[in-house]
């Protein structure tokens, strides 16, 4: 989104707050490298009736995924369910890594971590990565110097999402945790059609994720992913 004030050729002020068009500017060297350890049939098989279940469901689909706390599984999560969309529902799909802190999707999808999205936000054209898998893309995290995204970057992500949206049926938000709440990127919760929130059934306290519903409106969760549960 560009914040400029202009004039139309009439010399009337045109809102600084109009969208502006983003190209998309994929690296043409694909991947051929997926973290066996990460991406697994196990795990996506057991993702691929998520949120997808019915024909009707809308698409585009920006969905978040985030935790009450850090270290639940959050990112193993999202890569899963990216690759469960594109394999089981043919669907084409980008996954956002927003994990400003410790970004790790493009260790897991074997691309570069810069460009990505802190260049999208203020170079103003869209830096994907293909990956191994057909269909799914990534937007890495790129250079990475604080904890979030600012409140000066969310205007740019609204901007990203819907250039995303006219491309991609399926969006997914490796977002970071909830807590602490001071690095979650709440205002990009409102781009999001849906949450899923991971909790790790070992460590995780009720109460924490129970605060989690202090700072997210109840009705954009989806639903819970239990990780680290015993068969």
């Amino acid at each position: 989104m560009n914040v400029k004030d202009k004039k139309n050729e009439n010399g009337n002020a045109v809102s600084k707050f109009a969208r502006i068009a983003r190209p998309i500017i994929v690296d043409p060297i694909r991947s051929d490298y997926l973290d066996e350890s990460v991406i697994r049939s196990r795990f996506y098989n057991a993702l691929n009736c998520s949120e997808l279940h019915d024909k009707d469901q809308k698409v585009p689909l920006v969905l978040g995924i985030t935790s009450a706390g850090n270290r639940e599984g959050k990112t193993l999560t999202a890569a899963n369910l990216a690759v469960s969309y594109v394999l089981g529902h043919k669907r084409k799909t980008v996954i956002v890594d927003m994990n400003m802190k410790n970004p790790g999707l493009h260790r897991i999808f074997g691309a570069e971590q810069q460009p990505g999205l802190t260049e999208s936000i203020q170079k103003g054209s869209i830096f994907l990565s293909q990956t191994k898998i057909d269909g799914l893309y990534l937007l890495a995290a790129g250079k990475t110097n604080k904890n979030k995204i600012s409140i000066d970057d969310y205007n740019s992500m609204g901007s990203i999402f819907n250039i995303l949206k006219k491309e991609f049926e399926i969006i997914i938000l490796d977002m970071n945790a909830v807590h602490p709440i001071d690095e979650f990127s709440s205002g990009c919760v409102n781009e999001t059609d849906k949450l899923m929130i991971v909790v790790d059934s070992k460590k995780t306290k009720y109460n924490t994720v129970k605060r989690a519903f202090t700072h997210i409106r109840p009705d954009k969760i989806s639903g819970f992913i239990l990780n680290n549960v015993e068969a």
